[in-house]
């Protein structure tokens, strides 16, 4: 009985110092120099897919009978939906893996979700750009002769259009595309003799002549690899390539 006793007493103590300290009531200076007057800052609360509504996508992997996927092959495919996500302008959306093959993208607050999931699932648009002297690096974001807009679009879904300059370090010029990825046959990934990974390709029979005709143009120039507007290297053209290189 003494103990519930007191129990009643403190909690009766708890809620008179609460509603002392936010009633319009005067303060002692300790207590208005202890800020526990003021009024309480608003709490953002984020709403999930089942609050706020919205759509989940969920991608998985489908290899020939036989293949299997390259190390790396689920992350760099994780961040090409990201970047499509974004594109988006989609607030608050979460891309992350799902076991080995498989990739889920939460779109809270889609309003098409339709559009969201064909420009998620659609095929990557591959560029081979020439720099024309720019100094181009990976993660770079550039317009091209194919994606003319690819800037502008990504500043219109950054907040306040004020993303990181280093992503965007040209954001007028439009650079020529040499070729695009129409020209491959087949494209796989494999290591080298020293261990490192690399992608080996074929090139079609028309894409083998236009191929060649840039690169013996260009030896010794790099060449950008571009995949839907973000740079993804440059390396240097090191001699003529006709039916297949690396």
């Amino acid at each position: 009985m003494r103990n519930t006793t007191i129990s009643l007493i403190v909690v009766a103590i708890l809620a008179a110092l609460a509603l002392y300290v936010v009633l319009p009531l005067p303060h002692p200076d300790w207590l208005v120099r202890s800020d526990l007057s003021a009024k309480p800052t608003p709490l953002e609360l984020k709403l999930g897919l089942d609050l706020q509504g919205g759509t989940q996508v969920m991608l998985e992997a489908d290899l020939p009978e036989g293949r299997e996927l390259q190390p790396g092959a689920m992350d760099t495919a994780k961040n090409i939906v990201e970047r499509r996500v974004n594109g988006l302008g989609v607030s608050e959306a979460v891309v992350q893996s799902q076991g080995d093959n498989r990739i889920t993208a939460e779109l809270p607050g889609v309003s098409n979700p339709d559009q969201a999931i064909e420009t998620i699932r659609s095929t990557g648009q591959l560029e081979f750009v020439d720099p024309q002297g720019a100094t181009l690096r990976s993660g770079m974001i550039i317009n091209t002769t194919n994606k003319p807009t690819a800037v502008q679009d990504y500043l219109s879904n950054t907040e306040n259009g004020s993303p990181d300059p280093a992503l965007t370090p040209y954001p007028d010029q439009v650079f020529t595309t040499a070729m695009t990825g129409d020209v491959l046959g087949t494209a796989i990934s494999r290591q080298d003799q020293f261990g490192q990974w690399e992608i080996g390709f074929e090139l079609t029979g028309d894409g083998a002549d236009q191929f060649y005709n840039y690169t013996s143009a260009h030896i010794g120039q790099p060449m950008a690899i571009v995949l839907d507007g973000v740079v993804l290297s440059a390396p240097v053209i090191n001699a003529a390539i006709r039916d297949q290189g690396v």
